[in-house]
């Protein structure tokens, strides 16, 4: 039986632990700065149902411009230490993370999960904006 993979996807100025788990702190979907080029402190918070937990699985976050595709960030393949079939959450945050574009635009996140034959079987995707206001 096939599982359906699901995830969404939530960007916050920064996610910190609380008593009953994860605070996604200040979120947002547009982002307004009078600045670019700029850097921004952000979390970018994955939940993702479906999965199984099986060994060897991996994923990888990447965090894009969505129109011209440089890079803001690219984390390294790690192994998923620990798969909820129903709340599995993957958190990042990113300290100061340089954005390089004189002006805003559509960026886009990004999870990979690959399994142990290193064959994706989920990509999750989530986007949010940023304004320049002068």
């Amino acid at each position: 039986m096939t599982t359906k993979i699901e995830s969404s996807t939530y960007f916050s100025r920064v996610i910190q632990p609380a008593p009953n788990g994860l605070a996604l702190i200040n979120p947002f979907r547009v982002i307004a700065t009078p600045y670019m080029p700029t850097l921004i402190t952000l979390g970018i918070t994955f939940i993702i149902t479906g999965l199984n937990n099986d060994p060897d699985q991996t994923f990888q976050v990447k965090l894009i411009r969505k129109d011209n595709g440089d890079s803001i960030f690219e984390s390294r393949e790690e192994k998923l230490a620990h798969v909820d079939p129903y709340n599995t959450v993957i958190n990042i945050n990113l300290d100061n993370a340089q954005f390089k574009q004189t002006d805003g635009g559509d960026y886009e996140a990004t999870i990979e999960i690959k399994n142990k034959d290193k064959e994706q079987i989920f990509l999750g995707k989530g986007t949010f904006t940023i304004i320049k206001t002068k």
